[in-house]
């Protein structure tokens, strides 16, 4: 059956001495259901968490970690480790696997009704960006797919 209002028949059991004719009865209590999205972006410094109730149109809840503050084991600088070479930057990907965690962990003891997320949508800027140089071109048209499958 089709419930475009959003409504869910639960049955609670009336607890004995609230009503003699309810006594041991099963009574059905209505109960609207949240239409919740969650968006993730993770960046290099930080993880965001943003909820949206699509009834209300309104953000609900907002949430950011930043790995330097929140996960300081991993001894990140904005969100990298130290290289000698500045050139080379890096983060721990187990970092952004423990950030995902812990921001679920904190969306819960804040009240978000998990169990009432339709949808999610994430987001990363820059994270394994490659940069091409001038020889790009040349190294591209020099592609072989069959040497290329060999090595895999």
């Amino acid at each position: 059956m089709d419930n475009p209002c959003g409504l869910v028949l639960l049955r609670k059991n009336i607890p004995s001495g609230h009503s003699f004719l309810l006594k041991n009865a099963i009574a059905p209590i209505l109960v609207r259901m949240a239409k919740l999205f969650l968006g993730l972006d993770s960046s290099t410094q930080s993880l965001s968490a943003v909820v949206i109730d699509l009834d209300t149109r309104k953000v609900i809840y907002e949430k950011s970690l930043n790995f330097d503050k929140a996960l300081p084991h991993y001894k990140t600088r904005n969100g990298v480790l130290p290289n000698r070479n500045p050139l080379v930057n890096h983060s721990p990907p187990l970092m952004w696997a423990e950030a995902l965690d812990l921001i679920f962990a904190q969306m819960k003891n804040d009240g978000v009704a998990l169990d009432q997320i339709l949808a999610v949508s994430g987001s990363g800027q820059q994270h394994g960006s490659v940069y091409f140089n001038g020889r790009i071109t040349a190294a591209l048209e020099n592609l072989d797919a069959k040497k290329l499958w060999r090595k895999i």
